[in-house]
């Protein structure tokens, strides 16, 4: 039986709530990527309430940095920018060195992209608390629901949960702050079962521990980061620390935030960044966000975005 926190009946409905400035961190390190994350950008904007104003970070790395981003893409930004005029503010950030921070870490097949999220705090020192999202994501709902936060569950209790109660069991949510977590991300139940399976195979000890603490596991595609307690807690550091002491892990940015900052993170229902092969046949009505992951990107397939 799972139990979940009651929603707090002082806390206003999301359209009642004081207007807020909302950042946003995108990373990519080709112009496919940059455009996606573009279209996710539209897709936040198109459903937010239009008395907040998002600051969008478009960071670019390897070979995009050093190209720099097709005028075509600039005017899709600028087009984007005119569309919802003051409500939205684009930045394109170029980090051409990523890698003389990473030295001693294998990415195996991952670029340097994936690690811009590792790095935000230091990338972003003037912001306290910022939004991470993959550029393969589509938002379908007001980015303020993630102020709903469910309670801490043990992760055994779902490797038993079949697919079609997933939805039943996050309805439930709670207006919870972050507390003392200074991550929250989007449960991986498919991810904690490789993971268990990459440990037991490759004795990464400190995962181990993870496990067997009873910790969630969370997909880093989409995160809401405490930007001033993860550079208090030197959080960049300790996970490339990780990553340098366990080359063989197969998902070097998650498997490291799992690992290092286990007991800091908060959790949100999958149906916030589900995954595309998932998509019921009904639609994707009650999926918060649209996550196209592995090979199911919408640039590959027939429907698009």
């Amino acid at each position: 039986m799972l139990a979940f926190m009651a929603f707090s009946q002082e806390c206003l409905p999301l359209d009642q709530q004081p207007s807020q400035e909302i950042h946003v961190a995108f990373s990519a390190n080709n112009e496919t990527y940059l455009e996606s994350g573009g279209v996710g950008a539209y897709s936040i904007l198109k459903n937010a309430n239009p008395d907040d104003f998002y600051h969008f970070y478009f960071f670019i790395t390897e070979g995009l940095a050093k190209s720099g981003i097709s005028e075509r893409q600039k005017k899709a930004f600028d087009a984007l920018e005119l569309e919802f005029q003051g409500r939205c503010k684009i930045e394109i950030i170029k980090i051409e060195n990523l890698s003389r921070f990473l030295g001693g870490v294998n990415l195996r097949s991952w670029g340097e992209a994936g690690m811009v999220r590792i790095f935000l705090p230091e990338l972003l020192p003037h912001l306290d608390k910022v939004i991470y999202m993959d550029c393969d994501m589509i938002v379908q709902v007001d980015f303020r629901e993630f102020n709903s936060l469910i309670d801490r569950i043990n992760p055994s209790d779902f490797l038993t949960l079949q697919e079609q109660d997933f939805e039943a069991a996050y309805i439930a949510l709670s207006n919870a702050k972050m507390e003392e977590n200074s991550i929250a991300g989007v449960l991986d139940i498919s991810g904690y079962r490789n993971q268990r399976s990459l440990c037991e195979q490759h004795g990464i000890c400190d995962f181990s521990a993870y496990i067997d603490g009873g910790y969630q596991y969370i997909n880093s595609g989409l995160l809401v980061m405490d930007l001033r307690r993860l550079r208090r807690d030197e959080f960049s550091k300790r996970v490339m620390n990780w990553l340098r002491k366990n080359p063989h892990s197969q998902l070097p940015d998650q498997n490291a935030i799992n690992a290092v900052h286990r007991e800091k993170i908060h959790t949100y229902g999958m149906h916030y960044a589900w995954p595309y092969v998932n998509k019921g046949s009904d639609g994707s009505k009650e999926i918060k966000v649209l996550h196209y992951v592995s090979t199911f990107k919408p640039w590959k397939t027939r429907e698009g975005i």
